[in-house]
């Protein structure tokens, strides 16, 4: 830029009473050190790229998410947690020192396709071990880490000021990972669908001794086996020669699934509760991230904005199963996304100097933000019948993955046009979810339906359907006249 002209916005200067395009900028290091922003001037005409540079990682992992789960019942779910993580490690240090912005975006690009697979496998493989009662105690202590994760960002960018030295800082401590790779054991149940009952044996063996059990004698151990295997009826599980390639039998599943959507729309309680399910997963999935990215069109300290963030999500990741189990999943769910609502609609009313109150409010919001989202996982599953549980719970998530890619572009490109606005569209978007989730039944000790006809049997439109149905019959003639 001249020295000697007069700047008139951040994109514009004026030289002779001329308005001219900025081609080089200076940046104000008091906040942060050297960016990917200041680096590649992702400024102006470039700043649509902050907000790709974001959603493109949420694209890789949303493209992922129907493919993990065939990779994980085919090869195994320590074999893809082993192979992602690996690989999501090798990523992360290339993409620390990447000399341009479309190679930077590519790797981006591909440790989102990495994430959803080896978290998902991980997570199907400390389910499949552990005992039934301890499954919702596992659950919680999967999604903590996340929380304590977030804490140590904002610690960490607090100290390194260097966007790449910062990458390079939280991916090395990867690598403690690695040696308990080697301790970890493929799921048994896996193993015995695949008909690797020796294998299963020796690792529910081990187990028996760790925890000072005894086993049945391995050859009732092998019928049992045999058993469950012979009930899978599936051609892929079964080794059916007619699957030719591993990529024919992805697209044949990804088709089936296609086809299974349908089934979602196809009566009337049960496309309620699809829709109402997935505006919900959109929706409170574009605040959750959205109130992350958020902190500067806060006006606040981004790092302790951070810090607080992963802070407030523990509890958060915690209440949620006491508060279902006394007071149901329903209605905590629609006053944690209100009163969320009510908080992010506040914060462009209050002044911007005021930071202590500005965090607060937006903290108290993350929290109950937080512990909806976590309890509506719980909800969702329960909606749906077994008949189709599966493709209503995936179907939500593959479109929570559409709310991680739209919260940047909200936060990078309206933020700094009118600073107040993520809040109000963040805002808006939590009324909403609240708001549709009153079409939904509670889910409180009840039983879960199993097909597609009982769930429409018990719905009260067929129960007044039936009563009237009962009522005409029981009329004469005669009273009809009158």
């Amino acid at each position: 830029m001249n020295d000697n002209a007069t700047e008139t916005d951040q994109c514009y200067y004026t030289s002779r009473n001329i308005s001219r395009r900025c081609t080089e900028w200076r940046y104000d290091n008091t906040t942060f050190g050297h960016t990917i922003t200041s680096e590649f001037d992702l400024v102006c005409s470039r700043a649509y790229l902050r907000s790709i540079y974001q959603s493109i990682y949420m694209f890789g992992s949303l493209i992922a998410a129907p493919i993990g789960g065939i990779l994980a019942d085919k090869y195994g779910r320590k074999f893809l947690f082993t192979i992602g993580a690996t690989t999501y490690f090798v990523l992360s240090l290339i993409a620390c020192w990447l000399p341009t912005m479309p190679t930077i975006l590519a790797f981006r690009f591909l440790m989102g396709l990495m994430h959803t697979p080896t978290m998902n496998a991980a997570f199907i493989l400390g389910m499949e071990v552990c005992a039934p009662s301890a499954r919702a105690l596992v659950g919680m202590f999967f999604a903590l880490p996340w929380a304590f994760g977030t804490v140590i960002w904002g610690a960490l960018a607090y100290f390194i000021r260097d966007w790449r030295w910062l990458q390079f800082a939280i991916s090395v401590p990867t690598v403690i990972l690695f040696p308990a790779l080697w301790y970890i054991d493929e799921s048994p149940r896996w193993l015995v669908v695949r008909g690797q009952h020796a294998r299963a044996i020796k690792i529910l063996q081990k187990a028996a001794r760790w925890n000072g059990t005894s086993l049945p004698p391995e050859e009732n151990m092998k019928e049992l086996m045999r058993q469950t295997q012979s009930t899978v009826t599936s051609a892929t599980e079964e080794g059916d020669p007619t699957e030719k390639t591993h990529l024919q039998m992805i697209w044949k599943k990804m088709k089936n699934c296609t086809k299974q959507l349908f089934i979602l729309l196809r009566t009337p309680r049960l496309r309620r509760i699809t829709l109402v399910v997935w505006m919900t997963f959109m929706f409170s999935s574009t605040v959750f991230f959205g109130l992350t990215l958020n902190a500067l069109n806060f006006s606040v300290d981004p790092y302790i904005y951070m810090i607080f963030n992963g802070l407030v999500e523990i509890p958060a990741y915690i209440l949620p199963a006491p508060i279902a189990a006394r007071f149901g999943r329903k209605f905590p769910i629609i006053i944690g996304f209100s009163v969320t609502s009510v908080c992010l609609l506040a914060l462009p009313f209050i002044d911007k100097d005021e930071s202590t109150l500005v965090v607060t409010v937006a903290m108290c919001g993350r929290l109950l933000l937080s512990s909806a989202f976590q309890l509506f996982f719980l909800y969702s599953a329960e909606l749906f019948p077994t008949e189709v549980r599966l493709q209503g719970f995936g179907s939500g998530i593959f479109l929570s993955r559409l709310g991680g890619i739209f919260a940047p572009f909200i936060t990078e490109l309206l933020g700094p046009l009118y600073s107040w606005s993520p809040s109000v569209v963040f805002g808006v978007f939590s009324l909403i979810t609240g708001s549709i989730l009153l079409l939904l039944p509670e889910t409180l000790n009840k039983p879960m339906p199993e097909t597609i006809a009982e769930l429409e049997k018990d719905s009260p439109n067929a129960a007044s359907n039936k009563k009237n149905n009962l009522e005409m019959e029981n009329t004469s003639p005669g009273d009809t006249d009158k």
